[in-house]
């Protein structure tokens, strides 16, 4: 694993090497060999991701690591090192060891020390039949390492070496410095000895098992031993559980889309890990007053703690208590370790919480503006601005557009990007070439209305260059409001015509009353100049004694009511005229508190409503005192009024007919006449002398002759006002004289027969007359039966002047 280096700056001596210290790791990436335990608590905060996620990386793909990151020296500053390491494989190819170099610079980690322990590595990995010649090449290849490689010499030996001046013993492996001047003291760099270590613990694990095993020629040499390698032991094991923490945070911080309450609920459960005694450990994390505790927590004094600091306050603090009483060791129960990787767990805590708060919230800001970017009521377009080779814009090509500008092009987002504006709209070339050219060149915003040939659309736009080279245009399509312009203007100047020509006297009046504007209906109604009005208040024109209640009007239309009164006023001349005013607030937000006052003249409206008021009242007091039924009746109310006659004709009351039809007291017998005279009135002819049967409140009949008009309303018949006369004794004195002249007729015909039947004997009698011998009773005869004869020829006569009298009464409907 890449560990923190000498960060010492570099000697004076330009040849002199850089320092930088070397790292050994087992096969899984758990540390053997760090020159800083304390490594991870340094490294910058804005590197630890990527630091130990590269690393997880390389360690499980078995490839080469490479990585820059900053690290905190003991002055507490942050230097850029370079870590690179390589893995070792033995000859079947496994990876059984992980050795690296760190160094301040790239020239470092690049440089001897990394290429021995590469050409040993590869030494090791193609040395599978014999070990002998592995560690003859690797003996070879190890002085390459060390400054003065000549002066260097490397041995392999059988059993424990003695360590002295210029000597360096690890493991098998013996490394001396000949020719070591008097007085000189360590001839060996950190990173030289580093290097020693790291080639022996490659041969021990790839080499020496099939090499043959020495061990101590002693047992007290084997107890120091089996001792040294116990501690070593807990160390490394300490060491691999601090890393593996540290892994699986990061693993659990890199999720996608992981929210902080899911971080500290996951980085609380696997910290007691962490520690020396996992099995008695638990831990809490506490942000913000809320709590996150693994299985098993209980607070205890046997206690470490570290402070999360978001955005430069205290946030909240990790906790790791055990259960019970541990062994002391540097703090409290706890490794100094520990302390190391409690505050590195905090301080990463805190910087994640920072950055996933700092995510969300950009998030949320970019889901925000993007849709209001899309939602927008303007249409935006991004452009980059073509130029041609004299460098002066000539097309304008499309980045980016809103929703809105898609609706505007006609087009796809997709169809769009990329496409040249003057292509899709060849015919604003010109005008929008000088417009857009200009801005792109100048930088000074401006503001357009321009209308696209061919759809007549209207838009309102707002050009700026945000950098060099682009273009935004935001606009709106304004073809609606353009319209409403011209409309307005149509309609204030039809207004204004209404306003000139209006037959009503229309004032506009200012807060205190005067008339500040007056049309010429209202100039001829009172006689009065417009620069005499001009001069005086609205309440001169009004009658003196009704000025108070019109100065209150106009006071309760200044509050926004609408008001209508009928005043008399007196004109220039001394007229009084009456006049409906009509007041109302004028909505202009350049112009408050102006009230608008129209004047109707309702003089002669006035006199004919008192006429016709007394010609109401007098055609009511002629219908309650007519002999006849006068009754007004309609389609969807009945009968509203009806005059008193109804109780001496029918004998009920006017109150009891009100609402009621007519037709509910018509007689049988007279309902055929009655459903076709409605049916005349509902195609609005009147009806005249219709005579029908009413039943009256007695059971009796009685016959009324009526004359009905219908009643219209917006061309349509809404009832009928009928005027209805009692005819029941002329009705029976007509059907007694129709009576008295049928007899008369059956008379005169019984004359007429009696005649002839007079006839036949007298000519009998006058021809036996004739043939009597007695003169003179024959002459008797005679003279009787000429008398007889006369007065059969009066009847006769009498019988034919009858009779022309019939037909005359009947030619002029008398009978």
């Amino acid at each position: 694993m890449p560990t923190q280096d000498s960060t010492a700056p570099p000697r004076d001596d330009p040849g002199a090497p850089v320092p930088c210290r070397i790292w050994i790791c087992g096969p899984g990436g758990e540390a053997l060999h760090l020159p800083d335990p304390g490594w991870a608590g340094r490294i910058h905060p804005e590197d630890m991701d990527t630091v130990f996620s590269g690393w997880k990386r390389s360690v499980t793909a078995g490839a080469p690591w490479s990585r820059r990151y900053r690290i905190r020296d003991n002055g507490g500053e942050y230097r850029t090192v370079v870590s690179s390491g390589i893995p070792v494989r033995d000859a079947r190819g496994r990876v059984v060891l992980w050795v690296g170099v760190t160094g301040r610079d790239k020239s470092c980690g690049e440089g001897r020390e990394l290429a021995t322990l590469a050409a040993i590595a590869r030494v090791i990995e193609e040395g599978d039949a014999d070990p002998g010649e592995v560690v003859r090449r690797v003996v070879r290849l190890l002085p390459g390492g060390f400054r003065h490689p000549e002066r260097v010499s490397v041995r392999v030996v059988p059993g424990a070496a003695v360590p002295g001046p210029g000597k360096v013993v690890a493991g098998r492996l013996l490394v001396e410095f000949r020719d070591r001047p008097e007085g000189m003291g360590d001839p060996y760099l950190p990173q030289e000895r580093d290097l020693i270590y790291a080639v022996a613990a490659m041969l021990e694990v790839a080499v020496a098992p099939a090499y043959g095993e020495t061990g101590p020629s002693s047992i007290a040499e084997r107890r120091q031993a089996e001792e040294a390698l116990r501690e070593q032991q807990i160390a490394l094991d300490n060491r691999v559980r601090e890393l593996a923490t540290l892994y699986t945070m990061t693993d659990i911080v890199e999720r996608p889309g992981i929210s902080v309450d899911e971080i500290l609920a996951e980085v609380v459960a696997i910290l007691p890990a962490g520690w020396l005694h996992p099995g008695d450990a638990a831990a809490r994390i506490t942000l913000d007053g809320r709590e996150y505790r693994s299985p098993g927590f209980v607070e205890t004094c046997w206690r470490q703690e570290s402070p999360i600091v978001v955005c430069g306050r205290i946030a909240g603090k990790v906790e790791i208590c055990y259960l019970h009483e541990e062994p002391a060791k540097d703090e409290g129960p706890f490794l100094l370790e520990e302390r190391s990787l409690i505050d590195a767990v905090a301080a990463r805590l805190g910087r994640i919480i920072e950055r996933v708060r700092a995510d969300e919230g950009l998030r949320r800001s970019e889901e925000k503006y993007r849709l209001l970017f899309e939602q927008m009521l303007e249409s935006y377009t991004l452009y980059e601005v073509i130029l041609d080779d004299a460098g002066d814009p000539i097309d304008y090509r499309l980045a980016e557009l809103n929703e809105k500008a898609t609706a505007v092009f006609g087009c796809s987002r997709d169809e769009l990007i990329g496409r040249r504006l003057f292509d899709i709209f060849p015919a604003i070339r010109e005008g929008a070439l000088a417009i857009y050219g200009e801005v792109a060149e100048t930088g000074i915003p401006t503001r357009r209305r321009l209308q696209e040939p061919k759809s007549g659309r209207w838009y309102d736009l707002h050009i700026y260059r945000p950098e060099i080279g682009r273009l935004v245009v935001t606009g709106q399509e304004i073809t609606g409001q353009k319209k409403a312009e011209l409309a307005l203007q149509k309609s204030e100047e039809r207004f204004r015509g209404i306003f000139e020509q209006a037959g009503t006297g229309i004032a506009l009046i200012d807060p205190e009353g005067r008339i500040m504007e007056a049309n010429p209906a209202f100039v001829r109604m009172f006689g009065y100049d417009e620069d005499e009005l001009h001069a005086m208040l609205f309440l001169d024109l009004i009658y003196p004694p009704e000025r108070e209640t019109a100065r209150a009007l106009l006071q309760k239309t200044a509050s926004g009511e609408s008001a209508r009164r009928e005043k008399r006023y007196v004109t220039k001349d001394g007229r009084i005229l009456r006049g409906r005013l009509t007041t109302s607030l004028l909505c202009d937000p350049e112009e408050e508190g102006l009230v608008i006052g129209m004047v109707e003249d309702v003089t002669d409206r006035r006199e004919m409503q008192n006429a016709l008021r007394e010609s109401e009242e007098r055609f009511r007091e002629i219908a309650q005192r007519s002999f006849d039924m006068i009754y007004t009746c309609y389609n969807d109310r009945g009968i509203t009024y009806i005059s008193p006659a109804v109780t001496r004709i029918l004998g009920y009351t006017p109150e009891e007919m009100i609402g009621v039809h007519c037709g509910e007291y018509i007689l049988e017998t007279s309902r055929q006449e009655w459903l076709e005279a409605e049916s005349r009135i509902a195609r609005g002819e009147p009806v005249a002398g219709l005579v029908v049967g009413f039943r009256r409140k007695n059971g009796t009949a009685a016959a009324v002759e009526m004359n009905e008009s219908p009643i219209m309303e917006g061309g349509r018949v809404i009832g009928v006002q009928v005027v209805g006369r009692d005819i029941s004794d002329r009705k029976r004195y007509e059907d007694m004289r129709l009576q008295a002249f049928s007899q008369i007729e059956q008379n005169i015909e019984q004359f007429a027969v009696l005649a002839d039947h007079i006839r036949l004997p007298l000519q009998v009698i006058l021809g036996t007359a004739d043939l009597t011998d007695d003169t003179n009773a024959a002459e008797k005869i005679r003279r009787q039966v000429e008398r007889i004869n006369r007065i059969v020829k009066q009847l006769d006569e009498g019988w034919v002047e009858s009779r022309e009298i019939r037909e005359f009464l009947r030619r002029n409907e008398l009978v």
